[in-house]
């Protein structure tokens, strides 16, 4: 069975789209949680601070290594 033909324009267009959409979340949505996760695990708001430092930093490894994973199995 042949595979339908997709636009690559539309593709490149939602894949982009998406991407922003998911990048304005990743920054909002842990700073949201931020006052929770306190409460939660009874730390001061100085200490929960490591949540946003931790997750910044797995985030600024994890698109390297996707766009190489990316590139690698396509």
């Amino acid at each position: 069975m042949p595979r339908p033909h997709l636009n690559q324009k539309l593709v490149v267009a939602v894949v982009y789209v998406s991407a922003m959409l998911m990048s304005s979340l990743d920054s909002t949505i842990v700073n949201v949680a931020l006052a929770t996760l306190g409460r939660e695990f009874n730390v001061t708001p100085a200490s929960i601070e490591a949540v946003v430092i931790g997750y910044l930093v797995s985030l600024a490894a994890f698109i390297p290594a996707s766009g190489w994973l990316g590139d690698r199995f396509g």
